[in-house]
């Protein structure tokens, strides 16, 4: 796999050839204005690769600076998602005790049905917060990857890689910035599910505790909240992506060339 510093060094190659191909089309004696006008672009869409190229290092350390800001980390936001995935199994293996504990009379036989489905329920919580993690520590170990393979798209002659290159960037930046921040966000929302506590088997009424605050609580906070949550920062990666990659032909940095 290729090293974060080998990608830029693509990049910048990429920037070379591009700047070289808009003053060959600068030199062309071709007084033809759909061919001519790239030649700005091209020699522009350069430069802006050479200043990302520039600015790599400094846009990981204000990243970090920005996790300072808000309070959180990575080290923490991990840690409370494991701890998160323990409760939903250790909340799952005290519904299987719970239906095996049963006895097998008619009454029971009824009640294993609502249970049967709540551990459905529980099984996709489960898998929805082991998905959480998996994306998370994508994120987390390979985000400047990520970023030098949006700037590489950027480096692509005639903009074929523009509008990938952009989104790669910002949803890197917003969502390693961004994610730490969601057991806060949970927390300020009153969804924090660490809050909920597993029932004792020799509570009464158990079955209706379940199904009357337990699981709402669980749906809410571990998949309501989290995927408004990311909702967010999609929104907030798409216009971050179109501020990198420039709205319709226009670069966010203006460059004038004479």
């Amino acid at each position: 796999m290729f090293s974060v510093f080998e990608i830029l060094y693509y990049s910048q190659l990429l920037a070379s050839l591009t700047y070289f191909l808009g003053s060959l089309i600068y030199a062309l004696p071709i007084p033809l204005y759909g061919v001519k006008k790239w030649a700005p672009r091209l020699i522009t869409d350069s430069i802006y690769v050479i200043i990302w190229n520039s600015i790599y290092i400094a846009v990981l350390s204000f990243m970090t600076q920005l996790l300072t800001m808000l309070g959180v980390s990575w080290p923490a936001y991990e840690e409370w998602l494991n701890q998160v995935l323990s409760f939903e199994e250790v909340l799952y293996a005290f519904l299987k005790i719970l239906i095996s504990s049963l006895a097998l009379t008619e009454a029971n036989l009824a009640l294993t049905i609502p249970l049967g489905q709540l551990m459905s329920i529980l099984l996709t919580i489960i898998t929805y917060t082991e998905g959480l993690i998996s994306v998370s520590s994508l994120i987390y170990q390979y985000v400047g990857i990520f970023i030098a393979l949006g700037i590489l798209f950027l480096a692509i002659p005639f903009r074929v890689g523009r509008s990938a290159g952009g989104a790669m960037i910002g949803t890197s930046i917003v969502f390693y910035v961004g994610l730490p921040y969601l057991p806060q966000f949970l927390d300020n929302m009153g969804l924090n599910p660490l809050n909920s506590s597993i029932p004792s088997s020799n509570q009464p009424h158990i079955y209706e505790y379940f199904y009357q605050q337990v699981l709402p609580h669980l749906i809410t906070s571990l998949i309501l909240g989290p995927s408004i949550y990311i909702f967010l920062l999609l929104a907030f990666s798409a216009g971050l992506a179109n501020v990198v990659s420039g709205y319709s032909s226009r670069l966010p940095l203006p460059i004038d060339l004479y």
